[in-house]
């Protein structure tokens, strides 16, 4: 009887461990998931953070097209504003030119029946 409780007793110490160590299995185990979890929220955040970043370098890109774009339509405003002010410049110039002819064919015709009234007197 005695080996009986020599091996309960050993039993008793065997089944005390073993329960320890599933106990410490068990709190191991939960830890880790734990930390997995951490690791999925940081991992998120992460993502997250990635994405928001790409956005920003989308929107910069855009923002650098739409820019481009803007100062190419401004040259192209420019370029058509300097061809009508040259257009309109060539057209006021050849109108002051018709204008110096027409006065010098008037001051001609005035002279000529001023030479012919004089004619006339005498």
């Amino acid at each position: 009887m005695s080996d009986l409780m020599v091996l309960i007793d050993k039993g008793g110490v065997i089944a005390v461990l073993t329960i320890g160590f599933l106990m410490a299995c068990f709190i191991a185990y939960e830890l880790f998931k734990k930390f997995d979890k951490t690791q999925s929220i940081l991992n998120e955040n992460k993502n997250f953070i990635k994405k928001g970043v790409d956005t920003q370098e989308r929107m910069l890109n855009e923002l650098k097209v739409n820019n481009q774009i803007s100062k190419a339509q401004l040259e192209s405003s420019n370029k058509i504003i300097e061809l009508h002010s040259k257009l309109i410049g060539d057209k006021l110039d050849n109108i002051n030119h018709n204008i110096n002819e027409l006065k010098f064919e008037i001051k001609r015709y005035e002279n000529s029946e001023l030479m012919q009234m004089m004619k006339g007197k005498d």
